[in-house]
């Protein structure tokens, strides 16, 4: 039989992330995990395991404290012995999650029913609502039925052209997306008949807009939230003029811990405007709690849109050692 895979799983005290005298734990699940600290902390860490009473070979990745919670590689079948090696001992998988975003429809890859690549193409142009400017970078979607997910789907190019193949130069869609790159309010129409050589006009953005934020909470004095410190675990949080960001970390295993800007999503830059921006409409935007201490913990990998278990739990441990009071 072949031999399983090894797979990451998260080594972990009977509560909570430490073994220590505020989660009682169990001499020997304290004395375990604060042995592979040492291993993962030595120049050679095989040699170093070597060397230990430890019976179950497993490699150390990562580590919440000397005797936290360890991030580790073990195969399957390995799990069984740990837990009969360290009965105290909670063995959780590494899992993923994503950010909380809208899904965005999109065309079945290789539905029946689509128009192939070669099929006539309808030409259409997105421009600005505001003066006609081309938009570039918009993702177009048509669909004819959008049921089983059937149409053709695009992104304009610099002159805010994009081709679609429905199979002609005019066409009815039961529903059409557009998605700017940035600038711009998406478009969601409904029962259109396109035709090659059409416009559609996108919204500019309006900071001055009185959106959800504004409508229930109004306009926040710039003292709002004083003495509070907040950390953001997300995306990271880029630099922008109408944020302060007082510090943070980079929890993800194999990546600079100081590098907690955005990963190049965008949405912990997003949260972290809705707590705490600073600016004033229509140049800036002014969010709920713009004098709050607000520190950045990114948790996603560069460009990634998956954050694991294990890095979210290290970023609420080191928010909390960091003295926030709220974390998002």
């Amino acid at each position: 039989m072949p031999t399983p895979s090894v797979q990451q799983f998260i080594l972990l005290p009977p509560r909570g992330l430490t073994a220590d005298a505020v989660v009682p734990s169990t001499d020997g699940v304290r004395s375990f995990l604060t042995t592979l600290n040492t291993v993962f902390k030595a120049s050679t860490p095989r040699t170093a395991m070597g060397a230990t009473r430890i019976r179950t070979q497993v490699r150390v990745i990562d580590s919440i404290h000397e005797n936290g919670a360890k991030l580790v590689e073990l195969s399957p079948n390995d799990v069984s012995a740990l837990r009969a090696e360290q009965p105290g001992l909670r063995v959780v998988p590494v899992v993923y999650f994503q950010t909380a975003e809208a899904p965005r429809p999109s065309i079945a890859p290789g539905a029946k029913g689509s128009f192939s690549a070669q099929a006539v193409k309808l030409r259409l142009q997105i421009v600005s609502r505001a003066g006609g400017a081309p938009v570039p970078s918009a993702t177009v979607v048509a669909f004819t039925d959008f049921a089983n997910r059937l149409g053709a789907q695009g992104t304009t190019n610099s002159q805010g052209i994009v081709s679609l193949a429905l199979g002609g130069e005019s066409k009815k869609v039961q529903r059409l997306y557009v998605y700017a790159d940035g600038g711009f309010w998406n478009l969601l129409r409904k029962n259109v008949t396109l035709k090659t050589g059409g416009q559609i006009s996108l919204r500019p953005l309006d900071l001055s807009f009185t959106d959800s934020l504004r409508h229930f909470y109004g306009t926040s004095p710039l003292d709002a939230g004083r003495g509070v410190k907040v950390g953001v675990i997300d995306t990271g949080v880029e630099p922008h003029p109408d944020l302060k960001i007082d510090g943070g970390a980079n929890t993800v295993t194999g990546e600079n811990p100081n590098d907690f800007d955005d990963n190049g999503d965008g949405h912990g830059t997003h949260v972290a405007g809705i707590i705490a921006a600073r600016g004033t409409p229509p140049s800036g935007v002014r969010g709920l709690a713009p004098a709050v201490s607000l520190r950045s913990y990114r948790v996603f990998g560069q460009n990634s849109h998956n954050a694991s278990n294990f890095s979210i739990a290290k970023a609420i441990d080191r928010a909390v050692s960091d003295g926030c009071d709220l974390i998002n």
